[in-house]
């Protein structure tokens, strides 16, 4: 029997549709889709319906076209769609705050997975990078030199997912340093305390191959990431 889609969004309802089909058939990596004739007769709607539909999971990276197979079901990729939307213009303030306190999160947690694997060449290129960095009043360190000290230590981490995330990272630093007056507040108090915990200081650690030290230093080198977020979230209720 022929599935009837009753709505506006003709397109939405299918796509949908053929997110569940993927789901209720347990269809696994590889495996063909039905023809676009053969969904297009299953949900009742037109082949341009059924193209558009496809289309639409081709970007979601649910499917892909293989040669002579046709479409097929293909691994996803987890980051891909959070990659793409994860731009300052296109997130709301309160989305962007979730991002930074995500990335504060996963920092800390992978801390083990750095010990694990890390390398005396790994260290190397963490000291070349800090020798690299401009100082700002001992605070601020250029965008490019922050990106490129985290983006290093996920790549000791060797998992696909998280370097995949440091692309999501990116848009972070962006949006801290345009708005660094007001985040600087938090790395001043720090300062004052005598807590401020620098990339040289986290280096280290990796270096003496202390773990638990490194685990409450990389809390605090981010606890200005969090403390801002507090406030902002705060402001924003």
């Amino acid at each position: 029997m022929k599935e009837e889609l009753r709505s506006i969004t003709l397109v939405d309802q299918l796509e949908k549709k053929l997110l569940q089909y993927i789901q209720s058939s347990e269809l696994k990596l590889g495996d063909p889709m039905p023809s676009e004739h053969e969904l297009a007769e299953k949900y009742d709607v037109s082949r341009n319906l059924v193209r558009e539909s496809l289309s639409r999971l081709k970007m979601l990276n649910v499917i892909e076209s293989r040669r002579r197979r046709g479409m097929v079901v293909k691994d996803p990729d987890p980051m891909a769609n959070l990659v793409k939307v994860a731009k300052p213009n296109l997130l709301s303030e309160w989305s962007m705050l979730d991002l930074i306190e995500l990335r504060s999160a996963i920092e800390v947690g992978i801390s083990p997975m750095i010990f694990r694997n890390i390398t005396d060449d790994d260290i190397v290129d963490l000291v070349q990078i800090i020798s690299e960095e401009e100082q700002y009043k001992g605070v601020k360190v250029g965008v490019e030199n922050e990106i490129k000290f985290h983006a290093r230590i996920y790549q000791i981490v060797n998992n696909e997912a998280l370097l995949a995330f440091q692309n999501v990272v990116i848009p972070i630093y962006a949006y801290i340093n345009s708005n660094f007056s007001d985040f600087d507040v938090f790395n001043k108090k720090l300062r004052q305390q005598g807590k401020l915990v620098t990339h040289k200081d986290l280096v280290e650690c990796l270096k003496n191959r202390d773990l638990e030290k490194y685990k409450s230093s990389i809390e605090i080198h981010l606890q200005a990431y969090v403390n801002y977020v507090h406030d902002r979230k705060n402001a924003l209720k």
